[in-house]
């Protein structure tokens, strides 16, 4: 393992750059930082020559987006069931062979008992007639355990969806595509609302929670032929700071003119008086 040691001079903290190779196959570099509290960060890549800081830049990115998924999954039913029936799979599609799946399943089980067995093999107390049976049940857990390995060995891991006894069926993926893609557009609409709250908030940010209190908000909406316009009058989220926050947000939407969908009335929110 060879060690790069390093200091930082903008941070004032000693930073760590390690070469390692875990297979014949595979080399990676971990890359420590030591913390203000004494714990270390450590992040592990296999890209040979990127920096540090483009190495921590795209595992930050990576927990952003983890964050994305857990906001969306949580407030917009992301990937959420839309219907409770079933599709076909296509006959030539290649699927997991579930014979294949269930016999490694076994494998892997039956591959602990003669390790189990060893251990108990090994305490100096066992009786005679005790450790043959051990021994016994040893020799037969490795013998079944072998059988496992050629059979699944024989066994293809993917087949097609036609020569299933039994073929695959799936949950219906257009409809949930096109919810999903619904849903993503109402995120990036929910963060573009956040601009305008974030500045009427100023330091006390909390712009998601108040467009959350805004979608649970009572309304009126009055329709104005004669001026051409839908007024939404929103009754207001009971604190003064939080309504001024909305005043914002309501200024920027009027000003974009849009119009209610399949009519010619202009959209102007406001807040009850």
């Amino acid at each position: 393992m060879n060690v790069n040691n390093t200091f930082d001079m903008h941070t004032k903290k000693r930073q760590f750059n390690y070469a390692r190779t875990l297979t014949k196959r595979l080399n990676v570099r971990e890359i420590r930082r030591r913390l203000e509290d004494g714990r270390q960060l450590s992040m592990v890549t296999t890209h040979p020559t990127l920096s540090r800081p483009q190495v921590a830049g795209a595992m930050f990115s990576r927990w952003s987006q983890e964050n994305l998924f857990k906001y969306m999954r949580q407030e917009f039913n992301l990937d959420s069931l839309t219907t409770q029936g079933l599709e076909e799979i296509d006959p030539e599609a290649r699927v997991v062979n579930p014979e294949a799946r269930q016999l490694n399943k076994e494998m892997k089980l039956t591959k602990l008992r003669p390790g189990r067995l060893r251990n108990r093999l090994a305490e100096p107390a066992l009786s005679r007639n005790v450790r043959m049976k051990y021994e016994s049940e040893s020799a037969q857990a490795e013998s079944e355990a072998q059988t496992l390995k050629t059979k699944l060995e024989a066994t293809p891991t993917h087949v097609k969806n036609g020569q299933l006894s039994e073929p695959l069926q799936t949950l219906p993926s257009v409809d949930r595509l096109i919810y999903d893609t619904i849903r993503m557009m109402a995120y990036r609409t929910e963060v573009r609302m956040m601009s305008p709250i974030i500045l009427a908030q100023g330091k006390k940010r909390n712009a998601r929670k108040l467009l959350q209190a805004l979608y649970r908000a009572k309304a009126n909406i009055i329709p104005e032929d004669q001026a051409k316009s839908l007024r939404v009058q929103v009754l207001g989220l009971g604190s003064t700071g939080l309504d001024q926050a909305l005043n914002g947000l309501f200024s920027e939407l009027n000003g974009l003119g849009a119009t209610y969908p399949g009519t010619d009335l202009r959209m102007i929110y406001e807040l009850a008086n």
